[in-house]
């Protein structure tokens, strides 16, 4: 059942979303103002959920991951674009990676995000993986080949599938993990 603060918080994130994918505008331009035009929602309600746009963003971007997690553990590590697609996130990846290459503000706010979902993804296969290398790094190179091969992705104008991102993905990964991977395509 959908609460009526759960809707206001879902209109909140979608106005965003619509504001984000407005080539034309980066983050820091977008006001509260315009988000709460964008929802139809009073200024005053924006507040009564949210601090300012960037805790707006953040429960967007923790929603999202909250999502993936209907995926088995091996999925989420070896498949995150797939998923993506599944899950109709790829417009929301896109904009993620976007944001991150191109403020050094959102770089420095996306990037803990992305930081907290690798490793909580990384916790729930600590008895099925066999980690050679420190944590940190493993997050770091992991954060670093999935936004790099998002732009990428977003480069080739989506020509390729998600599948064959996912490949690469694979490929670069495959050193790090000494678990076997079965396919989930």
């Amino acid at each position: 059942m959908i609460t009526s603060k759960n809707r206001t918080k879902h209109l909140l994130c979608s106005a965003l979303m619509t504001l984000l994918n407005n080539q034309k505008r980066s983050f820091e331009s977008i006001t509260i103002n315009e988000i709460c035009e964008q929802a139809i929602i009073h200024r005053t309600t924006f507040y009564t959920h949210f601090s300012d746009k960037f805790a707006l963003f953040q429960y967007l971007y923790r929603t999202l991951t909250k999502q993936r997690m209907n995926y088995s553990i091996v999925e989420r590590i070896y498949e995150p674009f797939r998923i993506s697609a599944e899950l109709k996130q790829v417009h929301a990846l896109h904009i993620a990676t976007e944001l991150s290459r191109k403020s050094k503000t959102m770089k420095d706010f996306i990037e803990p995000l992305m930081y907290e979902a690798i490793s909580l993804d990384l916790k729930s296969m600590q008895y099925t993986t066999n980690l050679n290398i420190p944590e940190q790094l493993l997050i770091e190179h992991l954060r670093a080949t999935l936004l790099t091969l998002d732009h990428y992705w977003i480069q080739e104008a989506n020509h390729l599938q998600a599948m064959e991102i996912d490949h690469y993905y694979q490929q670069l990964i495959k050193p790090i993990f000494k678990t076997t991977h079965h396919s989930h395509s």
